[in-house]
Parts: structure tokens; sequence; C-alpha cells
């Protein structure tokens, strides 16, 4: 298996470098909240009116009612020159992102999700609690696919206890425990984890960053429900570094396509934007036409109408050139 570097700290170049891009992203939001703030008149009515897409006529909802206008110009604005501020002044890590999703923006966002067609989210089991809140509270009807990895206080199969014993429609093993787990050659292990979920009457995947990993799960004769594998292209700058500083999460594309393109189980593939190194447009094309049956997307709120109408578009505009058969 290729070795994973630990990561160097920068040079002085590539920390001016890092400052001077981060600042000038700050700037852009910054200025185009100051500009929002400072023209007299500005509301968001205009852009929700002439919505012609997705959700449109919900925008066209909210476009006619001013008191809603008012909070959601409110929200544009400050939210940009918050963004800015922190980007410029290094804020921006995560405690910003826990102070983002209070429980209210988790259920928004679960809401959201579903208007958009997304009917199943993939999560860590600790993120259970929440979802359990929402389907009681809110009636909400949205699936969970278990990540039992690492969980505090207990071990995989206890992690695998809790997803299931909380609502979990599907459980897989992550991809970094199952190369671990293959690296230490603990057959048994993972065959009691595949064991313990399918007793329970639900489908058991088995995820990895490293395709070697799945080709020696395979060879054991071990044989998931569905395969969970990073899978995006190499085409962004950081991913030709000579060494890996958690820039790269599919290392071998190629042997990824030939793999998947000979299993009979359903693929799900992960990190398609490489962590949000390319355009979804571009990650999800490139994910379903060399044979992904479904696709994991990473999004917060404000991207998900966007990136839905993108994956509606790639497999609904007929040009998709595919070679393996839909396997879900």
């Amino acid at each position: 298996m290729e070795k994973q570097n630990k990561s160097k700290p920068a040079n002085t170049l590539q920390t001016w470098v890092l400052f001077l891009m981060r600042t000038a992203i700050g700037w852009h939001f910054l200025y185009g909240g100051l500009d929002k703030l400072l023209s007299q008149g500005w509301t968001s009515r205009a852009y929700l009116a002439s919505s012609n897409w997705f959700l449109a006529d919900v925008y066209h909802w909210m476009s006619n009612l001013t008191g809603l206008i008012s909070v959601v110009d409110v929200l544009n604005i400050w939210g940009q020159i918050i963004i800015g501020l922190c980007l410029m002044l290094g804020i921006y890590v995560s405690e910003l992102v826990r102070a983002y999703h209070t429980p209210l923006k988790i259920y928004e966002s679960f809401m959201l999700a579903e208007k958009c067609g997304i009917n199943t989210i993939l999560t860590h089991p600790s993120v259970a609690p929440a979802l359990n809140q929402y389907w009681k509270q809110y009636g909400g009807k949205i699936k969970f696919i278990a990540d039992c990895g690492w969980m505090e206080g207990t071990d995989t199969l206890g992690a695998i206890d809790y997803s299931i014993d909380n609502g979990a429609s599907l459980c897989y093993l992550q991809g970094e425990v199952v190369d671990q787990m293959v690296k230490d050659e603990k057959w048994d292990y993972l065959n009691k984890c595949l064991e313990k979920v399918r007793r329970q009457g639900l489908p058991m995947g088995i995820g990895a960053h490293r395709i070697e990993s799945l080709i020696a799960v395979t060879e054991k004769g071990i044989a998931p429900d569905f395969w969970m594998k990073t899978f995006h292209p190499q085409t962004y700058w950081s991913a030709k570094h000579p060494e890996w500083h958690d820039n790269k999460f599919c290392f071998n594309s190629e042997a990824t396509i030939q793999f998947m393109r000979n299993r009979k189980e359903p693929w799900i593939a992960f990190k398609t934007m490489a962590a949000g190194a390319i355009h979804p447009q571009e990650a999800f094309l490139y994910a379903f036409e060399n044979g992904a049956d479904f696709i994991c997307a990473g999004m917060y709120d404000f991207q998900m109408v966007e990136d839905a109408n993108i994956a509606l578009n790639v497999l609904s505009n007929g040009q998709l050139k595919r070679q393996r058969p839909w396997m879900a």
C-alpha cells in the first residue's frame, strides 16, 4: 500500500500564498456584504422572484412575503460580512462551523434536503439523536446510512449496535477503518461486523480509501451488500503534490473503475469533490460515467439546491457515457 507521509510545516512562501488567498476570498465575501449594506434599497426579492429552476415556486412564494424577505436580506448581508471578516482574520475553524450548525439549522437542512429529493444521508452514529429528534418533532422521512467507524467509549461492533438501535437503515465499515483492518489482517473481526448487521436484516457495506483494501477483501471471499469507495479525478493542482498532505482521497482512480466494473454490488462513491477541490459539475459527471450507482456529496444547506440540480441534470440530459450497468 502507498505510504501516507506526515504533513510537514509549510515554508514561508507557501504560508504567504495561503494567507493572500485566504485574504482575497475573505475580501470577496466582505465586499459583497458591504456593497449590499451600503446600497440603498438593496433586496433579494428580485433574485428570488426571477428564479426559474428547482424550487422556483418556493422562492416565488418567499419573494411575496415582505417580512420573510427582510429576514433573508439581513442574513444575506451580515452572513457575507461575517464570513469575510472571519476569513481575513483567520477565524474560520471548527468553532465557526459548530456555531453555524445549531439544532434548528440542522433540522432546516434535513427539511431542505428532502425537498430537493435527497432521501438518505450518510453520517456518523453520533448524529443519530439529532435525526431521531427530527423524525419525531418534524415528521421527517429522511433515512441514514451509519458510518460505523470509531466511536468514543466503544469499538466498531459497539458503534454498529448504537447505529441500529437508533434507526440506521444501512450500515457500513468506514473507509479508513477498513484500510487499517486489512493492513492488520483482522479478517475475523471484519466478518463479525458484517454478520452482526445482517442478523438484524439490514444491508452492510464496506468502505475504503485504498482500492488495494477492497481487492484484498474480495480475495478473502468477503462480499458486502454494497461498496463505499473514494472516487475523484486527479485534475486539481494539489493532487499532483509528491507527498500526501490530506489533499488526495482516491489514490488510483483507474484501478477503482476496473474493480467496480466487474462487481455486481451497488457502489456509493464518496469524496467525489475531493473536499471541495473539484466543482460538482465535473465531480458528479465523472463519478456516474465511471460506474458509481450513487454519490455521497458533502454540502452545506446553501449548496443543496444547486448540487441537486447538477446531479439531476447529469442523470437526465441524455449525455451520460457509462459502461458499467446500473446496480441499483
